[in-house]
């Protein structure tokens, strides 16, 4: 709902403003962000607004910050504002109004901050029929998944699927991204599968099964010598 407002919006503020910009504008969060307004020339006067409330003005060769001025920054050579360390529930509708040669310019900035994607995890599923990689980061927002291979492949999903004939040494490659960020990480289809054993280990195994199998053996067939060995006193 907020986002169908802020379009309803910026439409107006199209439809009677000049020297405008309107469209949907992105930022990581934590991030620093610069608007830049389109207009060029001797700023006489300039002043940016949140939401309708002002940010900063700057008149008769003096700057004056409302909000953010802990972490912002005004050109006011080109009207450019620069705020520090975006937080998300500073998203929203960015205006300024800039006076040239007399002339009142007006833009707006529909910004979005959001969170950048975590490293993405790989898991596989081994079916009769084929392989299946799947590719997850926590909290998705707004995630996007692209898949690239042996062979030139490119895929774009969640999941991919794979043939079982495929070389254990093959590598895949996720990549997890959205409007501010993306990581990728790697995959071996040997991973979908448990390792070998050692042969020396199995072999090292089984001597020390037949070694106990004889000592119990042993003490089986000579169990009455041993307690002849050891005579159990009375009173």
């Amino acid at each position: 709902m907020v986002n169908v407002e802020r379009r309803h919006f910026c439409l107006l503020f199209v439809l009677f403003s000049a020297g405008h910009v309107c469209g949907t504008e992105y930022v990581e969060t934590g991030k620093d962000y610069t608007f830049t307004p389109t207009v060029t020339g001797v700023m006489e006067t300039i002043l940016w607004k949140f939401r309708n409330n002002k940010v900063v003005e700057f008149e008769f060769k003096d700057t004056t910050w409302y909000r953010f001025g802990d972490r912002g920054h005004l050109d006011t050579g080109t009207g450019k504002l620069t705020l520090m360390n975006m937080m998300k529930n500073e998203s929203g509708l960015y205006q300024s109004e800039i006076q040239v040669n007399g002339k009142l310019h007006n833009t707006a900035h529909d910004l979005v901050v959001m969170d950048g994607v975590s490293e993405p995890k790989v898991i596989c599923d081994v079916f009769p029929e084929g392989i299946t990689l799947s590719c997850s980061v926590p909290n998705p927002v707004m995630v996007e998944y692209d898949w690239s291979g042996p062979d030139r492949l490119t895929y774009t999903g969640q999941t991919l699927n794979v043939s079982k004939k495929t070389s254990l040494k093959s590598v895949y490659f996720c990549t997890a991204k959205n409007k501010v960020s993306k990581k990728t990480t790697q995959f071996s289809i040997g991973s979908c599968y448990p390792p070998p054993v050692p042969v020396g280990l199995i072999i090292g195994v089984v001597a020390a099964i037949l070694i106990i199998l004889v000592v119990i053996a042993v003490i089986y067939k000579y169990r009455e010598k041993f307690k002849n060995c050891f005579p159990v006193s009375t009173k």
